[in-house]
């Protein structure tokens, strides 16, 4: 791919849904998010970075065309998650590595993406994260989660990006 792999919607549309969530997400919007059961009340027209698996409009998967749909400017969306998440996006910096750009803790080819992350168990600073989320073992088929677990990471997630005609979609998480 030529651009992030974070980017799931169209990319005319991924600035302007950035600086839609950045300009709309309030703290009660945070607070809603980290503490509370998501209940999808927010609006998803153009709020969205479609990285919950719940997003996948596509008009196949419904009676009418996503673009045309009433409830999209209403609800569907967990706003205080998107705004999370861009906060996450400088985590997995991006290189240029020989023809194609290589993202920290992805892995596969064009099409079919697969995003690693690690959880760990002691409050630590943004530049450990970096640390943590770089390290080679993640990307591994199967990493060492007993080596992981000693230097206090309990859990390793993936899930796919995959591009089904011009749509991307991130599937549902799963531990490794």
């Amino acid at each position: 791919d030529s651009d992030s792999v974070f980017r799931a919607p169209r990319v005319d549309y991924f600035v302007g849904n950035l600086a839609g969530i950045i300009n709309a997400a309030t703290p009660r919007h945070i607070g809603d998010a980290l503490f509370r059961p998501w209940t999808y009340d927010d609006p998803m027209d153009n709020l969205s970075l479609k990285f919950d698996p719940s997003e996948d409009r596509r008009h196949a998967l419904q009676w009418t065309a996503p673009s045309g749909d009433p409830e999209r400017t209403k609800r569907g969306n967990v706003l205080g998650a998107n705004r999370l998440a861009i906060e996450a996006i400088p985590l997995f910096p991006a290189i240029i590595q020989g023809s194609h750009l290589a993202t920290t803790g992805c892995t596969g080819v064009r099409g079919s993406r697969v995003i690693t992350w690690c959880l760990w168990r002691a409050p630590v600073t943004v530049d450990t994260v970096r640390s943590l989320l770089s390290q080679p073992a993640l990307s591994k088929h199967a990493p060492d989660l007993a080596a992981m677990r000693t230097v206090g990471i309990p859990v390793v997630y993936r899930c796919r990006r995959v591009t089904i005609g011009k749509t991307r979609i991130f599937t549902r998480a799963f531990p490794v």
